[in-house]
C-alpha cells in the first residue's frame, strides 16, 4: 500500500498519543508520495524511510483530489442559483 501525505511538523501542535498512532499506521505502508521535502521529513519522523518517500511534481495533493471536487460543487451550486432566479423570472412574466 501506498501513502499519500502532505502533512508536515508544522501543520498543528503535535500530541504524543497521535503521534504514537501515525507512526502505527504509517508503518502499514510500502511508500509514500509526498509533496515536498518537509513532508519527507515529517513521515521520515514518523518512521517512513526516506528512500521510500517519492515527491509529486504536479501540485498539492490536497488540490489534486480535494480540490477539484470543491470547484465542481462550487460551480453547482453557482449554476443552480441561476436556475432558481431564472425560474422564478419567468413565473413573474409567464402570465
Amino acid at each position: 500500500m501506498v501513502v499519500m501525505s502532505e502533512s508536515s511538523r508544522q501543520d498543528e501542535p503535535r500530541t504524543r498519543w497521535k503521534e504514537a498512532i501515525k507512526r502505527r499506521i504509517v508503518g502499514l505502508y510500502s511508500a509514500a508520495l509526498v509533496g515536498g521535502q518537509r513532508h519527507v521529513e515529517y513521515l521520515a519522523e514518523l518512521g517512513m524511510p526516506r528512500e521510500r518517500c517519492y515527491r509529486v511534481r504536479c501540485g498539492p495533493i490536497t488540490t489534486i483530489w480535494g480540490g477539484a471536487s470543491a470547484e465542481i460543487q462550487r460551480d453547482t451550486r453557482r449554476d443552480a442559483g441561476r436556475r432558481r432566479v431564472r425560474q422564478s423570472t419567468n413565473r413573474r412574466f409567464a402570465a
